[in-house]
């Protein structure tokens, strides 16, 4: 027996990588110069000369180190100097204890949606993103709901981003009406008043400027009853 969701994972198609094997083809074809792929993180000029330096010298003076594990945040004296950097360019305070070292980007978002993830969290992503994000949240028992850009301006839809935030918490205290000697029936009352209130002034604001219905339905808050 197999994992059925990570096989339907496994076998879906990539259109990162598709478009990473198109670029490469095209390169083979009209020449790398020609070709402009946007489509996986990789650099566009090779690294400087100090990285390189460094690197070969690290590996002939600490040979026998240098393919061994550190400990579990990563090498003291690396996060130090991280922090010193930090520190020095934004006028912080960090320390290398406020510091965790990952191999890429992926294991430190695995470890931030595991370690933030509540049941019931929710999770807004907005479109075009990165398809692993929307893998690691459910992998971390949390939900995602996608926010479509503007197509026309390719901008984020900031409408559509405070409504699905309203929303959420409009369904959140929804429980409270049935809650007794609490304050959260209290505070639900309120922000259901204010929700109110909000999809007043949408209504008016979008009748003022003639704005098709179905416009202002999408726009409308849901409500706490």
């Amino acid at each position: 027996m197999v994992s059925q969701r990570m096989l339907q994972l496994g076998t879906a198609g990539s259109v990162i990588r598709e478009l990473f094997e198109y670029g490469r083809q095209r390169a083979a074809e009209v020449g790398a110069e020609n070709v402009f792929d946007f489509s996986l993180g990789n650099p566009s000029v090779p690294a400087p000369a100090a990285v390189n330096e460094t690197a070969i010298r690290l590996l002939r003076e600490q040979g026998d180190t240098i393919h061994c594990y550190t400990s579990a945040p990563g090498d003291t004296g690396a996060r130090q100097r991280i922090a010193d950097s930090l520190n020095r360019r934004f006028g912080e305070h960090y320390t290398a204890d406020e510091l965790y070292l990952t191999v890429g980007a992926a294991a430190s978002l695995c470890c931030v949606f595991n370690g933030l993830t509540c049941p019931g969290d929710e999770y807004i992503l907005f479109a075009p993103y990165f398809p692993e994000y929307k893998v690691f949240i459910e992998g971390a028992r949390g939900k995602v709901q996608v926010i479509a850009p503007e197509i026309e301006q390719f901008q984020i839809d900031f409408t559509a981003f405070e409504k699905a935030c309203d929303d959420y918490l409009t369904e959140y205290v929804k429980e409270a009406k049935y809650k007794t000697l609490t304050p959260e029936p209290v505070a639900a009352y309120i922000l259901a008043k204010e929700t109110e209130a909000k999809c007043v002034r949408i209504i008016m604001t979008c009748k003022l400027h003639n704005i098709d219905a179905e416009t202002i339905k999408e726009r409308v808050r849901e409500a706490y009853v």
